[in-house]
């Protein structure tokens, strides 16, 4: 796998986290809507505000059509729903007329859309506690992406979504590609051996992947990601910094804890569910009695928000395993019981398939990296 043949020349306007909540700048937060949809970060369509200048298109008549607010694209720290975000994107595609829209819209990337992140991630001791110090802060940027790391033999795989919203559209996987590339080489400040994944076929447009990306592209893979070796992760990364990481974490969390929190009806599920695994409480019955309901109206309103009650028993058992093995000192035996398997055999199989590694091959690397 080889490293991205080139480091992009994009302007770094920096700044910097400065003393008390804000950082020096104000954090517009809209309250939650009434769906409890997600919002997220107006900071994150910059780049397309500034690809569309270049192409003399008018963002801010975009936004209008969009129904965003006027003026906010001199606003970039206001929050919107996600699924403005989602039709400001596919209204300036449409108008472009542009076959490689995403990928031209990553090359507008700068570190000011995702400077407490880029920063918090820099000062981390390796490259796999910055990717874990990013996600932890990810809310800054939109309030349910999910990121995920999955270890696929050699391979590192990141991968993202946004729980019960449609599938991203190919244009916006090329651009989170080429964004997450970038905001790579800001962190790690060197060449890295990754590819990216693409669910599609090879488009017309290949060429551009290979110019603006710069690395092994994958066409018709399972998911969209970008796929590193595992032995790159413990690499020492060039900026570490212990004190400065941990008044950044500091800075991050008073962010995190100013924004609205939402009241999605899974993600109380969830809640409930991370609270009964170790006693046996999370089938579909006690959770509908919990919340005073059927179970039929139970999987009805997890429908509603794109998810299933397996589906949320499956993710959480997932994350806990997880952070249980890597943050915990507990056994493989604990953590069996902990997230609600009766045997150890059906927690490996479970573990296997979220990782692809055996828990204690997993609990093995955990312990490497220390």
């Amino acid at each position: 796998m080889a490293g991205r043949g080139r480091t992009k020349n994009r302007p770094l306007a920096a700044r910097r986290l400065g003393s008390g909540r804000g950082g020096g700048y104000s954090l517009q937060v809209a309250p939650p809507s009434a769906s409890g949809a997600p919002y997220a970060s107006f900071r994150v369509l910059q780049p397309l505000v500034a690809y569309l200048g270049e192409r003399g298109l008018d963002p801010e008549q975009l936004c209008s059509q969009a129904g965003l607010p006027d003026g906010i694209c001199d606003q970039p720290d206001q929050r919107i729903e996600h699924d403005r975000v989602l039709a400001f994107w596919q209204l300036a595609y449409a108008r472009a007329q542009d076959p490689a829209f995403g990928l031209h819209v990553s090359e507008h990337v700068t570190l000011e859309a995702f400077d407490e992140l880029i920063y918090l991630a820099s000062t981390s001791e390796t490259r796999l506690a910055g990717f874990e110090s990013a996600v932890g802060a990810i809310r800054l940027v939109h309030d349910t992406i999910q990121i995920s790391m999955d270890l696929e033999g050699d391979l590192a795989v990141v991968s993202f979504r946004v729980p019960g919203q449609p599938e991203f559209p190919s244009s916006l996987n090329e651009f989170a590609i080429g964004t997450i590339l970038t905001l790579s080489e800001m962190i790690h400040r060197e060449p890295l051996e990754l590819e990216a994944w693409f669910t599609h076929d090879e488009p017309a447009h290949r060429s551009e992947y290979d110019r603006v990306l710069g690395i092994p592209v994958r066409f018709g893979a399972p998911r969209t990601a970008v796929a590193g070796p595992v032995h790159s992760l413990q690499r020492r990364l060039p900026g570490a910094d212990s004190a400065l990481a941990n008044l950044l974490e500091r800075q991050v969390q008073s962010l995190l804890s100013g924004l609205p929190q939402g009241d999605r009806f899974s993600d109380r599920v969830r809640h409930r569910i991370a609270e009964g695994l170790g006693v046996g409480e999370i089938d579909a019955e006690t959770l509908a009695a919990a919340f005073r309901m059927s179970p039929r109206t139970l999987r009805r309103r997890l429908s509603d928000e794109g998810t299933s009650h397996k589906q949320l028993v499956d993710d959480v058992r997932s994350e806990l395993a997880r952070d249980y093995l890597s943050n915990r000192g507990l056994s493989v035996d604990e953590v069996t019981f902990l997230v609600g398997f009766s045997d150890s055999s059906a927690f490996a199989k479970a573990f296997r398939r979220w990782t692809g590694k055996s828990p204690t091959e997993y609990l093995a690397l955990v312990r490497h990296r220390r």
